[in-house]
């Protein structure tokens, strides 16, 4: 399929826009949820970040606008704590299930 650059531009920077609504939704809940019981829950904010580093990655690439350079530093930022908040919860949530086996 061959698109036109300028659209796949308009299309790609409108999904980054959506990406970044998800970011921020993600970020609130992960803030909200910080001293609630562990849950995997988390990871299901993880790994769109990912994808929203990625498609910056390729946006830049095509356009050579400096935000989206910016903006992928300041994701590796924030994908790491989300990273580091996931694992957390879930080794949490291991030793929790581990402890509660054994009082069976």
């Amino acid at each position: 399929m061959d698109v036109p650059t300028k659209v796949a531009i308009g299309i790609g920077i409108s999904l980054f826009g959506f990406e970044v609504w998800n970011l921020v939704l993600g970020f609130i809940i992960a803030l909200r949820r910080v001293r609630d019981p562990p849950s995997l829950m988390s990871w299901a904010y993880v790994f769109p970040v990912g994808i929203s580093m990625f498609s910056a990655f390729m946006l830049y690439q095509e356009t050579g606008f400096p935000f989206f350079s910016w903006f992928i530093a300041a994701l590796n930022l924030g994908v790491v704590g989300l990273y580091s908040f996931s694992v957390m919860n879930t080794v949490r949530l291991v030793r929790r299930g581990l402890k509660s086996s054994q009082r069976r």
